[in-house]
């Protein structure tokens, strides 16, 4: 997926990088780390990817997921990479004499937008999504084969 959406969004660089669920709530010298507040995701299950700006050219994907929903996560998290390199995307600034709420809700909309635009995406490679996970899941042990490389791997963290 990661090769399409480079060749479809036009973009030079993107990197996938692989973060846990963690309910664990974030040490006094995490809270400092942008990548590390994005990430600490609440409740398991919450987040499933992640973008920053501090390193807007790699996709965060959490590790636990299906390869249908990695290839997913990678489509939306990458049109987020692209929208933060399109000036029709820029984040809204406060307008002088604009009043707090008005600003807010105009930051909220943006961020619906924003969202429903990456999700729209990602609803749209569907199709290479599934063929993905068609061709790198074949099934073994009860684990699909890449569930059983990301678990061995996290187990000797």
């Amino acid at each position: 997926m990661r090769r399409h959406v480079r060749r479809d969004l036009r973009l030079r660089m993107l990197k996938v990088a692989w973060f846990s669920a963690d309910d664990r709530p974030l040490s006094p010298s995490e809270w400092t780390d942008p990548i590390k507040i994005g990430l600490n995701s609440g409740p398991i299950g919450k987040k499933r990817g992640l973008v920053s700006t501090e390193m807007s050219c790699v996709v965060w994907c959490r590790s636990d997921q299906t390869p249908y929903e990695v290839a997913e996560t990678v489509a939306h998290e990458a049109r987020h990479v692209w929208q933060l390199r399109q000036k029709a995307w820029t984040k809204p600034a406060p307008e002088a004499g604009a009043s707090a709420d008005d600003f807010l809700s105009t930051l909220q909309r943006w961020d619906r937008a924003r969202e429903q635009d990456a999700e729209d995406y990602a609803e749209k490679l569907m199709p290479v999504a599934k063929e993905i996970a068609r061709v790198v899941t074949p099934v073994r042990d009860g684990l699909r084969a890449t569930q059983r490389a990301a678990w061995d791997a996290l187990k000797r963290l």
